[in-house]
């Protein structure tokens, strides 16, 4: 399998996939566990390069991607833009015969998530909002639930963390 998206969903479940989208395998957290995985070019993504490696399914993220690599291997669309990080989970699980890990997963991270909220509520107060904001040179971007940087962690994993705490997710991505 090529992953050209959802590589640590992946990894959870267990599924390790021959090749992954060098953008998705610089992530420090998941350094040690991607050592054997083969990284293909994806921005832009080299058809060739991916399809000397004969992968049986190529995970993509969008329709475009689906249509030209559909030629090289059997695709399937699972976009990170579309669906939240649990949902995703809850599907690849669907996709790969790995429902009962996905649950479990599932709800593992809500115990955590729940632990969290529940010591936040001591620092900050109702009036207090969170925003998760990446300012460059050229442009400043506010990530919303469905977007990385740990934004649905913050937006939706942490909730209203009760009476005294209140987070506000901003839909999309603005540049």
């Amino acid at each position: 399998m090529c992953a050209l998206t959802c590589l640590g969903h992946l990894l959870a479940l267990g599924i390790r996939p021959t090749a992954a989208a060098k953008n998705l395998t610089n992530r420090p957290y998941l350094r040690n566990l991607i050592l054997d995985i083969h990284r293909v070019n994806n921005i832009p993504y080299q058809l060739e390069e991916i399809a000397e490696l004969h992968p049986e399914y190529i995970l993509v993220s969008n329709e475009q991607e689906c249509e030209e690599l559909s030629t090289v291997a059997s695709t399937m669309i699972f976009s990170q833009n579309d669906h939240k990080p649990m949902t995703l989970l809850a599907m690849l699980g669907d996709a790969f015969n790995k429902q009962r890990m996905a649950q479990q997963l599932i709800m593992q991270y809500e115990q955590k998530a729940e632990r969290h909220r529940t010591e936040i509520r001591r620092f900050i107060s109702k009036e207090e909002t969170v925003s998760v904001i990446e300012i460059r040179t050229d442009s400043i971007y506010v990530f919303g639930n469905f977007w990385c940087r740990g934004a649905y962690n913050l937006y939706d994993g942490l909730q209203n963390a009760g009476e005294d705490f209140h987070l506000e997710a901003v839909k999309g991505c603005a540049k």
